[in-house]
């Protein structure tokens, strides 16, 4: 079941030095006590992370991190109270940096699908200004109420996770440059800051201080390993974006970075339960076929896959692509039980004969 994102920072437990357990259920309501003893509060961080792993294989730091980030998130809410104007010392908002293909968007459309919260996804291109106006950013307002049918409090408790950061990117000289005046307004509603939203007849003030704002983009990089993707700089302080205001960036306090994904990588995510070859494996078995693939196989692919330069983003297509001839002659062999994807060199074919390879 989905989690209300300002429930996911109480849980009852047992308290190791007193043994004391809350009594306020599974999942206590949020309140905001004076001061928390060592047994009132403790982020749900875990089961957020069990979920993500359902779903995504590897990319473990970048987990635990999206994951503690919501979990903050949703303390700073509790603890602010209703009758808060102000804010807590410093954001929650996230940002993910890494090549194409490295499981930004998945692993974010994974969370959404675990906490009970309006979920926005906006494109950083859609957002950038026209020469002859300025930044409008109440097409993000304008989502989230269309989400909660109008309801302004459910609007405000969302999350919106936005894109493609790099298409912001802009001469630093230039404050006339689309991208830069974007990064300015954007400024504000990574404050909190209420965003003005025209509706029929109005114009609706949303509250924007308990919304956490997720955003992804491919760092700037060069050819790293003979594989196109983006170089991250070791060290941390180095901005991975130039040409991002350092000013917004510095709205991101948990900052994760995403390698481009290596061969043990690309193979955990292919034999992933819910990875390409489950996904092609279920279509066979809607035909009453049982689909083996040898290790050969899955060697080519994941050799593939390192060559295109494009991370996990064409598995599913190499693997689809391979197998579409045996899916378009099914229909010829009616009492066909199984078959094998297999492969010869850097060739992949189906064969109605169990391999001398190991199948898995």
């Amino acid at each position: 079941m989905p989690l209300p994102i300002e429930c996911l920072d109480w849980f009852a437990h047992a308290c190791p030095p007193c043994g004391a357990t809350d009594s306020g259920g599974a999942f206590a309501p949020p309140r905001r006590p004076d001061g928390l003893s060592h047994h009132q509060a403790a982020p749900r961080v875990q089961k957020l992370v069990d979920g993500l792993d359902a779903a995504v294989a590897g990319l473990a730091a970048a987990k635990r991190g999206l994951a503690v980030a919501v979990c903050d998130h949703g303390r700073r809410r509790a603890l602010r109270g209703p009758g808060d104007c102000g804010a807590l010392p410093g954001m929650s908002h996230v940002l993910l940096a890494g090549p194409s293909g490295s499981g930004k968007t998945h692993l974010v459309h994974t969370l959404s699908g675990l906490l009970d919260v309006p979920f926005l996804s906006v494109d950083a291109a859609d957002l950038v200004p026209c020469p002859r106006r300025g930044a409008d950013l109440s097409v993000i307002g304008r989502r989230l109420l269309d989400q909660c049918a109008g309801d302004r409090e459910a609007a405000s408790r969302g999350v919106v996770f936005m894109d493609g950061l790099e298409r912001l990117v802009a001469d630093p000289d230039d404050r006339a440059a689309p991208g830069r005046v974007l990064q300015e307004a954007l400024l504000d509603l990574l404050d909190g800051h209420p965003l003005r939203v025209p509706v029929p007849g109005a114009v609706l003030e949303l509250p924007m201080r308990d919304i956490l704002f997720i955003a992804a983009g491919v760092p700037a990089g060069r050819l790293l390993g003979g594989i196109a993707g983006s170089h991250l700089p070791a060290d941390p302080s180095v901005n991975p974006f130039p040409g991002l205001m350092p000013e917004l960036l510095a709205r991101f306090s948990t900052q994760l970075r995403l390698p481009a994904p290596d061969a043990a990588q690309l193979t955990a995510v292919l034999r992933h339960p819910r990875g390409p070859l489950a996904s092609c494996r279920r279509l066979f078995a809607f035909e009453k076929v049982d689909l083996a693939v040898t290790a050969a196989a899955v060697a080519v692919l994941v050799r593939a896959c390192r060559r295109k330069g494009d991370g996990t983003a064409s598995l599913q297509r190499l693997l689809e692509t391979a197998l579409r001839p045996a899916l378009f002659a099914l229909p010829a062999f009616p009492g066909l039980r199984r078959i094998w994807l297999d492969a010869a060199g850097e060739e992949l074919f189906v064969s109605l004969a169990e391999p001398l390879t190991h199948a898995g």
